[in-house]
């Protein structure tokens, strides 16, 4: 399963990504359990990053710490639980492996991801809305997961809507130049997220990465 988000092209205004969530729903145990390609592994420990991979861009483990933080629980509304780094993996593209540039944790029922995009794409995704945050151009978007439900006794399976997952592409630079980090959270059980804890996590999370240039503006809203 894949993902990734984008934003519509607008030369240099554009902020970049492109988002597609998957997601697996068990239907006959009755679970309610939505998973994705991210996934906790079995003897890791899953307060720690894990170490970089093979197809592991650079970038990784910076993102990794970024999002590895106490305070996540808080920022999300659910100060009660705990955070656990998930696996990422890289993608294919007409059979030719894509390296991976994101990581993902899980707090409670919430999965965030943070990507670092690159290139500009085109936009998959709705309810597009451009601003800016702390003085950077900034796209915030949704995008509907797609469910797949799973017959375990008799066989066969079919694609169903799933829930909505909130996206938050911001520029990493406020000369709107040097890509962008974006910001994706969705929940497991498919209720819907709080487009304002997108923004309270994007604002703790991104000047700590070393990709950020700070801007001089005041912070403004997307």
């Amino acid at each position: 399963m894949t993902d990734g988000t984008g934003v519509p092209a607008k030369g240099t205004r554009s902020v970049v990504g492109q988002v597609v969530a998957a997601v697996l729903l068990v239907v006959p145990l009755l679970l309610g359990v939505w998973l994705m390609r991210g996934q906790e592994q079995p003897g890791a420990d899953p307060s720690v990053c894990p170490g970089a991979k093979a197809h592991d861009g650079p970038e990784v483990p910076a993102l990794c710490a970024a999002l590895n933080r106490p305070g996540l629980p808080a920022l999300l509304g659910a100060p009660g639980e705990r955070v656990s780094v998930v696996e990422t993996g890289a993608g294919k593209v007409d059979g030719v492996t894509v390296e991976n540039t994101s990581a993902e944790v899980r707090v409670g029922e919430y999965r965030v991801r943070l990507t670092d995009d690159r290139e500009t794409s085109g936009f998959l995704g709705s309810s597009v809305t451009e601003g800016t945050l702390l003085g950077h151009r900034a796209v915030s978007f949704t995008s509907r997961t797609v469910g797949i439900s799973i017959d375990l006794i008799g066989g066969g399976g079919k694609a169903a809507p799933g829930g909505v997952a909130q996206h938050l592409a911001v520029a990493k630079s406020p000369l709107r130049s040097g890509g962008s980090y974006r910001l994706t959270v969705w929940r497991d059980d498919a209720k819907p997220v709080d487009e304002g804890a997108v923004r309270r996590i994007a604002t703790e999370v991104l000047p700590s990465l070393p990709g950020w240039v700070p801007s001089t503006a005041q912070p403004g809203g997307a």
